[in-house]
């Protein structure tokens, strides 16, 4: 397990709208629909009709409509998970009869401060809306074309990044369903579930048999969520027999876990991670019961208690995780809150897992996920010099290598941006490229693997961010319009939001994400890794035999 994987400032993007006559197509417009259609339904503005009411399994939901689509938002999946609850499983919520108003964001999981949040460029990319926190986080949302109609739509369900530690459902204007439910006739959900030590504390070992799943209570949060799904969503047009789970970062991990447990088994068909983990990389009971004692350790907790957990304010569980791990990573022990390998909700499996191989996967990063010239604005004067020496600090004994090979297909290219491509093999490249050496490994019969590359360059911030870590994600919702960085792209970036909507829409619907609008986009094989590249003209290629893919993985043994 590494830092990477369970608790990075990974994050997200968008705001502003408004970009008028710039698109061909407004991404809010139906197939054979003209656009003062789409505006006249626009113009219609937000309305919360009194027959908007969805009967669910624990009682009825209402929510608004915008134009055509239906938003239900902070609908309780499983009760409160504060107090008693603290580390248990999921419980049922409370039965309700009154229409339950689901027409705003329910509380987010408490976690620790992203530092991202004070920096005004990544605050420009990114928009952050963290919300109100709080422990009875266990809520989804729910967009949809049509409630109560039989419809049996193909229905998506977004797992939110942040590793295991942040995030939430709402934190992201990208993440808004609504643009993507409405292109592709599809029913989208986002859920919240606990994080860092609210799900992943494994008091295993101290707790009995009541804290046996508990190094997994967020995962099992998110199963719980997809039981709804399963149990309620053909109310809202959905067909809770085709559902897939897609990710990114680590909502990308979230969907590799998820594959790798029984517990989920059935409850989805088809998986999309975006910029997440490989299988296998998961924390061993061992490792997380040391990161679970050393909170305890800053609480005070001697002899476990359950009562004393109950009373520990959120807040100070949320600095006394802070403070753990900061004085063992300095000892040079690994911390970590996330996924535990405990062979019951996740098996020890360091590949594929068998109970992985019929699901359909899309497995993808960007091409500079790590926005270095973000971080420090002095890397756009990197010189050939500084490169070289940079390459090699971080990829020792191959740093000349890499120049080299770079350099043979860039040769006018900025030392920055070479060092950009190279440097996110150590952020995402490296993890989604082993997840497909992983599926390609399993047995003959294997369900499909496609893989992608998103590789368009913002023009926002004098283009310094470039294809960074997020940067996909206005264009997987159709989002383009709503966000500062892809918005910079103009009719462009619509384009390019439409083919990659449509890409996973087409997908969702059938296992098979190609469309009119891009090439023939086929599956990898252990022989060829055909790429969908998505820029301004989206193209295909074969990294298998790439020099600068090989170059990357010959730094490290593969698996690892």
């Amino acid at each position: 397990m590494t830092d990477r994987e369970f608790g990075v400032d990974r994050r997200n993007m968008l705001a502003l709208g408004g970009l008028g006559g710039l698109a061909t197509v407004a991404p809010g417009i139906a197939r054979g629909e003209s656009v003062q259609q789409a505006n006249s339904a626009v113009r219609a503005g937000v309305r919360t009709p009194a027959q908007d009411v969805v009967p669910t399994r624990w009682g009825p939901v209402r929510g608004y409509r915008l134009g055509r689509i239906h938003s239900f938002k902070g609908i309780p999946y499983a009760g409160d998970t504060g107090g008693a609850a603290r580390f248990l499983p999921p419980a049922d919520p409370k039965p309700w009869t009154a229409p339950f108003g689901a027409i705003a964001y329910g509380p987010t999981c408490p976690q620790g401060e992203n530092r991202q949040w004070k920096m005004p460029e990544f605050n420009f990319l990114l928009q952050w809306d963290n919300g109100l926190t709080g422990e009875d986080c266990l809520c989804l949302n729910v967009w949809t074309p049509a409630i109560k109609d039989n419809g049996k739509r193909p229905v998506m369900v977004w797992m939110h990044g942040g590793g295991f530690s942040g995030g939430s459902a709402q934190e992201l204007p990208a993440y808004d369903g609504a643009n993507l439910a409405e292109r592709g006739d599809v029913v989208v959900v986002s859920v919240n579930h606990r994080l860092n030590a609210f799900g992943f504390l494994n008091l295993a070992h101290v707790g009995g048999d009541a804290y046996a799943l508990s190094g997994n209570a967020g995962m099992l949060d998110i199963v719980k969520a997809l039981e709804w799904v399963r149990d309620n969503i053909a109310g809202f047009g959905g067909d809770p027999g085709n559902v897939t789970i897609f990710g990114q970062s680590g909502g990308g991990s979230k969907v590799t876990a998820l594959m790798s447990s029984p517990a989920a088994r059935g409850l989805f068909r088809r998986a999309i991670v975006q910029s997440g983990g490989g299988f296998g990389r998961w924390s061993t009971p061992e490792a997380s019961q040391r990161s679970a004692d050393a909170v305890l350790a800053e609480l005070s907790i001697g002899k476990f208690s359950r009562e004393a957990l109950a009373k520990v304010r959120a807040v100070d569980l949320v600095e006394a995780m802070g403070r753990a791990g900061e004085k063992m990573r300095a000892a040079g022990q690994p911390f970590g809150m996330g996924p535990v390998a405990d062979g019951q909700f996740i098996v020890r499996d360091t590949g594929a897992p068998g109970l992985s191989r019929d699901i359909p996967m899309i497995i993808g990063a960007n091409a500079t996920e790590r926005t270095v010239a973000l971080w420090d604005p002095n890397n756009e004067n990197m010189t050939e010099d500084q490169l070289r020496a940079q390459l090699e600090k971080e990829f020792p004994g191959h740093g000349a290598r890499l120049l080299q090979v770079f350099r043979a297909r860039r040769p006018n290219a900025k030392p920055i941006d070479i060092y950009a491509l190279a440097a996110s093999w150590t952020f995402a490249g490296g993890s989604t490229a082993r997840q497909v050496h992983q599926r390609n490994a399993q047995a003959a019969g294997a369900a499909p693997t496609y893989r992608y590359e998103f590789a368009w360059y913002t023009p926002a911030l004098d283009g310094r961010p470039r294809a960074y870590h997020c940067a996909e994600l206005p264009f997987v919702f159709n989002n383009a319009e709503r966000t500062n960085a892809s918005a910079a792209g103009g009719a462009e970036a619509i384009t390019l939001a439409h083919r990659m909507t449509d890409a996973w829409i087409a997908f969702a619907r059938t296992g098979n994400p190609n469309h009119k609008g891009i090439p023939r986009w086929e599956p990898t094989s252990a022989e060829r890794w055909p790429t969908m590249v998505f820029d301004a003209k989206v193209s295909v290629r074969d990294d298998r035999q790439s020099t600068e893919l090989l170059a990357l993985e010959a730094t490290a043994p593969r698996g690892q």
